[in-house]
């Protein structure tokens, strides 16, 4: 599995630090949302799409959870 860079991680930082870790693991939610209905488009990869949506899933539920412990 791919690594961030260092330099990759201290953007990922600044866009929580900035927006919110909610907002971003919102965002990543709706993008793997996104990429599973683009692969059951245009791929027909049933089983590929199903996985993105289930991490589409995850990411939301973890979106409720950060929103319920009210970070500042």
């Amino acid at each position: 599995m791919a690594q961030l860079t260092n330099d990759e991680a201290v953007v990922l930082e600044a866009m929580v630090d900035r927006c919110g870790l909610e907002t971003v693991v919102g965002a990543l939610a709706i993008i793997c949302g996104e990429k599973a209905e683009h692969i059951r488009a245009n791929w027909q990869d049933r089983t590929l799409a199903k996985a993105w949506g289930r991490c589409s899933t995850h990411l939301n539920r973890a979106e409720a959870a950060i929103i319920t412990e009210a970070l500042p």
